[in-house]
């Protein structure tokens, strides 16, 4: 009786704290936008759709005019485009952000319930990540990739509770999507998680809920998908795995020429909420080795 009242309260009470989140995300990604590539992706889904022309070949640069574009996120600029077509620029900017964060709220919410968190654990842990959505809150695709990323977490629990065929499919549609949409190195990392605390388990607790050969016919199929991107272009949906092209963009000094890529603080973050949330990973991470160790002395 009390149990069931305690988790009804629960639930209301994290309710509210979202609920308020939520407004204040509204409120706040009125601001203007800042990233001026969204005007490109903006241009880029209109041309698709009104004149159709290819998006997979450069109308506007002096250098590279009329060579083939890679990678190119076609669902956001048409996403985009729609939205701006229907609501006129600056409110469709705006529409488009709170269709964002409502998806984004929405998906927390699930996961939170999925890891059963309390009130308490909602209140010290979802102003974190609003913190962190605020700071990327730009009209660019990675926009989405967010809440791509907590429906990763959200079949990795699945997975972690029964590795199988109906949890690993539903792994491999969503990073085939997400390779198809744009960047998927978050998802190929957070999935990369569950193969390592699989192999643990199995090396200090023999799991039998799956086996070596399972786990490396899995492993080959999600590391294959990395290599197809149904947005490639327009012959072809074969191209570079997005590890190797993250690696190759990197070796080749490519991020010295751009801002994001640039440490904002050489040393450390001034920003407290930030610090907060490096204090608190720690301290999960030591008070996690530590549970770990106590359940193998235990056994």
């Amino acid at each position: 009786m009390f149990s069931v009242v305690n988790k009804n309260r629960d639930i209301v009470y994290s309710g509210l704290v979202f609920l308020a989140v939520y407004i204040i995300l509204a409120v706040i990604i009125k601001r203007p936008v800042f990233a001026f590539d969204t005007f490109w992706h903006l241009q880029m889904g209109k041309d698709l759709m009104e004149q159709g022309f290819s998006p997979w070949i450069d109308h506007y640069s002096i250098r590279y005019l009329g060579e083939e574009i890679y990678s190119v996120p076609v669902m956001f600029q048409i996403l985009l485009y729609q939205f701006v077509s229907i609501f006129g620029e600056q409110e469709g900017f705006y529409y488009i952000k709170l269709f964002y964060i409502t998806l984004m709220m929405l998906a927390l919410w699930v996961y939170f319930r999925k890891i059963k968190a309390n009130t308490y654990v909602v209140f010290v842990l979802l102003p974190l990540v609003v913190s962190a959505i605020s700071l990327r809150i730009m009209l660019r695709p990675e926009l989405f990739s967010f809440v791509l990323v907590v429906i990763c977490l959200l079949l990795y629990l699945n997975a972690q509770k029964r590795f199988a065929t109906k949890e690993m499919l539903a792994i491999c549609l969503l990073l085939l999507f997400w390779t198809s949409y744009h960047s998927p190195i978050v998802g190929f990392i957070i999935i990369s998680g569950l193969f390592l605390e699989k192999s643990i388990n199995e090396i200090m607790h023999k799991d039998d809920s799956f086996s070596w050969g399972q786990w490396m016919l899995w492993g080959v199929l999600i590391f294959s998908i990395g290599f197809i991107n149904l947005n490639f272009n327009e012959h072809s949906i074969v191209g570079p795995h997005i590890i190797i092209g993250i690696i190759s963009t990197m070796s080749d000094g490519f991020g010295q020429y751009i801002q994001e890529y640039n440490n904002s603080y050489l040393k450390h973050s001034t920003n407290v909420l930030t610090n907060v949330s490096w204090v608190l990973s720690i301290y999960v991470a030591v008070w996690s080795l530590i549970k770990l160790s106590l359940i193998h002395i235990s056994e």
